[in-house]
């Protein structure tokens, strides 16, 4: 199978390559295809890979840092991590397990 893989620049353009029947199949992150219509998906089983960890950062000197501090605190409080999970991401303090 690997001399038939494609890799696609970032996540959008992988997930472009599926919908334009350029691949079979791609490999996308759930917070993606939990919003694209068309095709179907399933989740690859956890233990196959290791979890990326990303963070959020509010720039210090940035234009707006009071709105970026309220985005973040938003985020952080019940509403807005239902609104996370929802779109398949694992919050700190929780596993897959959580949900």
């Amino acid at each position: 199978m690997k001399p038939k893989l494609v890799y696609g620049e970032n996540i959008q353009q992988t997930l472009e390559f599926a919908q334009s029947g350029n691949v079979d199949a791609a490999i996308v992150a759930l917070s993606l295809a939990s919003v694209t219509q068309g095709g179907d998906s399933l989740a690859i089983d956890e233990a196959a890979y290791r979890p990326i960890d990303q963070v959020l950062v509010v720039c210090g000197r940035g234009g707006n840092s009071d709105g970026a501090k309220a985005f973040t605190a938003f985020l952080s409080a019940p509403d807005g991590r239902a609104i996370m999970q929802r779109y398949g991401f694992v919050l700190p303090g929780e596993s897959t397990g959580d949900r």
